[in-house]
């Protein structure tokens, strides 16, 4: 025997959220939370290869301070 379901009553001012933006919300923020630290790892790449290049722009500069007044 079959019981009628009971009809569903829902305050008017529930709303429910659709799960298509639960599931983009809860997938954004999964992937800013594991790809920070792949960013943060070339960001400091970025700076360390900034650094060494002008380190090596400055031996260079300083390399050639003699060559100025010599001739060949």
């Amino acid at each position: 025997m079959m019981l009628p379901k009971p009809e569903r009553q829902e305050d008017e001012g529930e709303k429910k959220i659709p799960r298509i933006l639960v599931v983009c919300v809860f997938g954004t923020a999964f992937l800013f939370a594991f790809s920070a630290p792949q960013q943060r790892k070339l960001n400091n790449m970025k700076i360390q290869r900034a650094k060494e290049k002008e380190a090596a722009k400055k031996a260079a500069e300083e390399n050639m301070e003699g060559w100025e007044n010599k001739r060949f």
